[in-house]
């Protein structure tokens, strides 16, 4: 008996509890504006005020001073290891004498493994090697080479190298020579069809444009493998067979 009035008490006492609730949010769907609030309009700084962009009006900034990671990745690292990686007799053999520096990534540690976190961070470089026309990756642990890996029929993305190279590869081809020299670049890595030159190859579509051009007025297929410029022209007179 005493169970059951302790459970009608409880009941009881949900039911209070719901319909407190209940009246408290009918009390605020009173209380809601008639309208919807305007969001205020967020305008930014222009190029003029340096990059990037902030919202302009903002008070109470302050910076946040930061340190960069024991071992992190930076553009000093990234050479150093690269010099190494080049060091290295085995790395060597398999970019070959014709190669370009692609980029460089830290290997995320097993999780699995109860050293994952302690163990010393792991740096995978990728070359792609133009004399053996394959993706050459490097691990490496400190300044160690650790292992070298042939990626047969890999194409990583084109490497800041490969766009330079591409570009002024096409600047000087005798179809483009006179026309593109005052026009910004840009390059991309594109798939050749079989039946086409250039197929299995390293080959980057090249576009030039004015300042204030929407659409590219002259291209290029640069040939990185074979260090020679496929095909040049404009847009229009471009064939099927790239994508």
């Amino acid at each position: 008996m005493k169970n059951q009035r302790t459970i009608a008490g409880a009941l009881w006492l949900g039911v209070i509890g719901l319909c407190a609730t209940g009246c408290h949010r009918a009390d605020k769907a009173h209380t809601l504006p008639n309208e919807i609030p305007t969001p205020p309009r967020i305008t930014f700084t222009g190029t003029s005020e340096g990059w990037p962009p902030r919202p302009q009006g903002r008070t109470n900034e302050v910076e946040v001073p930061y340190t960069l990671r024991q071992g992190a990745l930076t553009d000093a690292r990234t050479v150093e290891l690269r010099q190494a990686a080049l060091q290295n007799a085995q790395v060597r053999a398999a970019v070959g004498e014709r190669f370009a520096f692609i980029t460089a990534a830290e290997v995320e540690p097993d999780k699995q493994s109860p050293q994952a976190v302690v163990a010393a961070t792991h740096i995978r470089l990728t070359f792609f090697s133009y004399s053996n026309n394959v993706a050459v990756q490097v691990l490496m642990q400190a300044r160690e080479v650790e292992k070298v890996e042939r990626r047969e029929g890999y194409q990583p993305p084109e490497g800041a190298e490969e766009i330079k190279a591409a570009i002024e590869l096409a600047r000087r081809d005798p179809r483009l020579r006179e026309v593109v020299q005052n026009m910004q670049a840009t390059a991309i890595l594109t798939y050749v069809q079989q039946d086409r030159p250039g197929y299995g190859h390293r080959v980057l579509h090249v576009s030039f444009s004015a300042p204030n051009d929407d659409v590219p007025r002259y291209f290029a297929l640069v040939d990185l493998t074979e260090q020679k410029v496929l095909v040049a022209g404009t847009p229009a007179g471009e064939k099927g067979g790239i994508r």
